[in-house]
């Protein structure tokens, strides 16, 4: 049995990660609006291009190129991806800055199956906290499955941006507290202890990667560690200098972790760029722009009514019929109350649906509890297990959530059509030598350098309000590419025509000794 569901899992994420690679592939990185059913969504670009522009020069001790969320668990595993790619596929002469500009595609393809990789990672977390809760296994893959296959999931599972390690940190911590607990109600002490070391690390770590929804978990964490002692289920008690004791220990562990991310955080620069973001004025809007539909803005409501109200069941259920779990799916609801507030709060703010990954907190948590109703649905109407049992829940998944998977489908298509229209650029880019420039052929009177129509393509916009200094990927990009008239492109030069630029781009040898005059 244990075999056949490490196969079932293993098939999962393999089938993720090939979606993941595939439509990356096809669109890995850039400037464009993403859409949703022909109507605009994100950029492509935000967060994912500053993220990682910022992760190249990160450095310890020294203010991150972009504030971020702060993001400080994601920038330094972008910059190990980066690093990597240098060390394996570099020739040990070309520098570091130079070989991920040359090879932008790639490291973004590589950090986008970064990001499926902690998606799946969280699958894992969610997976042992549901059946910690739940106390069954089928009710923990359920909602697992029901988790990852939600639009916010799916639509996220290859963009470079916090909300996978996010959830991670959130659902693990929460699994780390309860097994401390379990811990010392058996009376390891010790063991306890090192499980809440561990969910103070975790639970920092949450809120340096979101402080907005994960800024109060460890504040929630420790309060869980104190005040929840009690004998659940006639279960045994845990004393009060046990309690004490796993609360410091949980104390020092979150301290040093925030000690160690301040180091590549700049307080002062955090809180002034979002003071200037809270301050976005609520735009005029109506009910009607909340109705279920087809569509970026409405396409959540579309895609997760069924989701959402199967999981309400299962938690009206689940607290008036266990009992044992219910002051541990109390807590955890609660904190779940705070992220639903939270995503309430911004829909409000946009007068639509379409800041959906403001759900991750609510949808993780919510998750729980519709396995829980699911599998009570399966009961009810004596669905037999195995081979009939999937073929249901893919059914059940296939009605709740199959809109939110033909709109991510469609969401992708866009990009990969988006892409071609700066593909032809990136090849001629990896073939210039160290001296090699690139010329973008225009009769335009515009000066040197192309900046505005460059991050088109590579999607960097530094410095902003509130960046002084450039971003180094920028400067590199910059360096290499200059404009040229027509009548001053050599002859038999080797180019292509990039559609988003409008015009033809060359590679100028610096061996051919001709001097290019710009304009």
């Amino acid at each position: 049995m244990k075999l056949r569901r490490f196969w079932w899992a293993a098939l999962l994420a393999v089938g993720y990660l090939a979606f993941s690679a595939h439509y990356s592939r096809l669109a890995p990185s850039g400037s464009w609006a993403n859409a949703i059913f022909g109507e605009l969504a994100w950029s492509e670009g935000d967060p994912g291009g500053f993220y990682f522009a910022s992760a190249h020069e990160l450095a310890w001790g020294e203010a991150p190129l972009f504030v971020g969320h702060p993001g400080a668990t994601l920038t330094p595993l972008l910059r190990g991806i980066q690093w990597a790619h240098h060390l394996v596929a570099g020739d040990g002469e070309t520098s570091f800055t130079r070989f991920t500009v040359q090879h932008l595609p790639e490291g973004f393809l590589l950090s986008k199956l970064l990001m499926t990789v902690l998606h799946l990672l969280s699958f894992v977390a969610l997976y042992a906290l549901a059946k910690a809760l739940l106390r069954d296994r089928r009710g923990a893959a359920v909602a697992t499955l029901g988790y990852a296959t939600s639009l916010p999931v799916l639509y996220y599972l290859s963009r470079i941006s916090v909300e996978p390690i996010m959830v991670l940190c959130l659902v693990a911590g929460f699994w780390v507290t309860l097994r401390s607990e379990d811990l010392a109600r058996e009376g390891r002490v010790g063991s306890s202890r090192l499980c809440a070391a561990l969910a103070g690390v975790v639970a920092v770590s949450g809120a340096m990667t979101k402080l907005a929804f994960l800024g109060p978990l460890p504040f929630f964490l420790a309060l869980h560690l104190l005040a929840d002692g009690g004998c659940p289920g006639g279960e045994r008690s845990i004393a009060w200098r046990v309690r004490w004791q796993a609360f410091a220990v949980f104390a020092v562990a979150g301290l040093v972790t925030l000690a160690l991310f301040s180091q590549i955080v700049d307080w002062s620069q955090f809180v002034a760029a979002w003071r200037v973001v809270a301050r976005k004025p609520v735009g005029g809007w109506t009910l009607s722009d909340l109705l279920p539909g087809l569509g970026a803005s409405r396409i959540f409501l579309a895609a997760e009514l069924g989701f959402a109200l199967c999981a309400a069941a299962g938690w009206v259920h689940f607290v008036l019929r266990r009992p044992r779990d219910r002051r541990r799916a109390l807590w955890l609801s609660a904190y779940g109350a705070y992220g639903l507030a939270f995503f309430v709060y911004r829909v409000v703010l946009e007068g639509s649906f379409l800041p959906f990954h403001y759900a991750f907190v609510a949808w993780a948590i919510g998750a729980i509890f519709f396995g829980y109703a699911s599998v009570l649905l399966a009961q009810r109407l004596q669905i037999a297990p195995g081979w009939p049992a999937a073929a249901a829940l893919a059914l059940w998944l296939a009605i709740l959530h199959g809109v939110g998977v033909f709109g991510v489908v469609d969401a992708r298509r866009h990009d990969a059509r988006a892409f071609e229209q700066r593909q032809a650029f990136f090849p001629l880019l990896a073939q210039v030598g160290p001296d090699d420039r690139l010329a973008v052929v225009s009769a335009s009177p515009r000066p040197n350098p192309l900046s505005g129509e460059l991050v088109r393509l590579h999607g960097f916009v530094f410095p902003t309000l509130f960046h002084a200094r450039r971003s180094r990927l920028r400067e590199e990009i910059d360096s290499i590419v200059t404009r040229i008239p027509p009548r001053s492109v050599p002859k038999d030069a080797p180019g292509a025509r990039v559609p988003v630029l409008r015009s033809r781009v060359v590679v100028l040898r610096a061996d051919e000794g001709e001097e290019p005059r710009g304009l």
